[in-house]
C-alpha cells in the first residue's frame, strides 16, 4: 500500500509540475504579448515586402551548352548585365539584348548558375558542362524574346566576340576549301589505284590489293566526316546552343500562407530568446 501511495504521489507531483509550468508560460505570454507581436511583425515585414513586390513577377530559365570559352566568362558577362539591370539602365540593357526599352523595363533579374546551383561567375572549372541562365520578368508573354537576346549578348556582345566569330567563319571556309582539294586529289589516287588493281588482277588473280589503298580510303573517310562537321558549323555558327528553352514560366513569389507561418515561427523564436534569456540576463546583472 505504501509503495502504491508513493507512486500515486509521484504521478500527482509530476502532473502539478506540468500544470504549474504551463500556467507560468501562459501568464508570462499574457504579460509580454506586446513583445511577441513586435517580434512577429519584425520577421513578417521583410517577408511581406518581398511577397508584394514579387506577387506579379515570373521566373524562367534555360540550359546552355557551349563549344568555346569557359563558364566563368559567361558568368561574368551575366553578372555585369544584371548589375546594369539593378541600376535601372534600361537603355543599355535594351541595346545589349536587342529588345525595346519598354521590354527591358520588364526584366527584374538575370543570373547564371552551374548545374550545382552555384554562381556561374565564381565557377573556375574548365570542363564543358552546361550551365543555366535564370531571369525574372514582370510579364510572361515575351519569355523567349529575352532568352534569344541574352544568348546573342553572351555570344556576340562585344567587338572581341564579334571578331572572333568572323575569324572562325573564315577559318571554316579555308579548311573546307583545303578538304575539297584533298578529296579531289584522293579521288584521282583512287582512280589510279583502281586501274592498277585491274591490271594486277588480269595478270595474277590471286595477288592481294595494292598496298596503301586501305589507308587512302580511311583518310578519305576522315576528311569527309570533317567536311560534314564544318558544314554543320557553317549552318549553325553560334558558340552557344539552347537545349532546354525557357518556355514555361512560374510565379516568382512564395505562398502567402507559407510566409505567414514562417513569420509566426520566426517571431516566436525571437520572442522566446528575448523573454526567457535576454531580459532575465539583463535583470540578473542589475541585481
Amino acid at each position: 500500500m505504501e509503495q502504491q501511495s508513493k507512486q500515486s504521489t509521484n504521478k500527482e507531483g509530476l502532473y502539478y509540475n506540468i500544470i504549474r509550468f504551463l500556467h507560468e508560460l501562459i501568464t508570462t505570454f499574457r504579460k509580454n504579448i506586446g513583445w511577441w507581436l513586435v517580434c512577429v511583425v519584425i520577421v513578417l515585414l521583410p517577408l511581406m515586402k518581398n511577397y508584394f513586390s514579387n506577387r506579379n513577377t515570373y521566373k524562367a530559365s534555360f540550359t546552355v551548352v557551349y563549344d568555346e570559352l569557359f563558364r566563368k566568362i559567361y558568368g561574368d558577362r551575366l553578372y555585369k548585365l544584371n548589375t546594369l539591370l539593378q541600376k535601372k539602365e534600361y537603355g543599355k540593357i535594351a541595346e545589349f539584348i536587342h529588345v525595346t526599352p519598354e521590354r527591358a523595363k520588364n526584366l527584374i533579374k538575370i543570373e547564371g548558375k552551374n548545374i550545382l546551383g552555384e554562381d556561374l561567375s565564381k565557377d573556375l572549372n574548365t570542363d564543358r558542362v552546361p550551365f543555366i541562365v535564370n531571369y525574372m520578368v514582370k510579364d510572361s508573354t515575351n519569355i523567349l524574346e529575352y532568352q534569344d537576346g541574352i544568348v546573342k549578348f553572351l555570344e556576340t556582345g562585344n567587338a572581341f566576340l564579334q571578331d572572333r566569330k568572323k575569324l572562325k567563319e573564315a577559318e571554316f571556309a579555308d579548311e573546307l576549301k583545303f578538304i575539297d582539294e584533298q578529296l579531289s586529289t584522293i579521288d584521282s589516287m583512287k582512280h589510279r589505284y583502281n586501274l592498277e588493281l585491274l591490271a594486277t588482277y588480269n595478270k595474277n588473280p590471286d595477288k592481294n590489293n595494292p598496298e596503301g589503298k586501305s589507308s587512302v580510303f580511311e583518310f578519305s573517310l576522315e576528311l569527309y566526316k570533317r567536311k560534314q562537321e564544318i558544314m554543320r558549323k557553317q549552318t549553325m555558327p553560334q558558340n552557344l546552343y539552347i537545349v532546354d528553352d525557357a518556355i514555361v514560366s512560374t510565379a516568382a513569389g512564395n505562398s502567402f500562407i507559407v510566409l505567414l507561418l514562417i513569420g509566426l515561427v520566426g517571431g516566436s523564436l525571437i520572442y522566446a530568446l528575448l523573454v526567457y534569456l535576454l531580459i532575465p540576463a539583463i535583470k540578473f546583472r542589475e541585481e
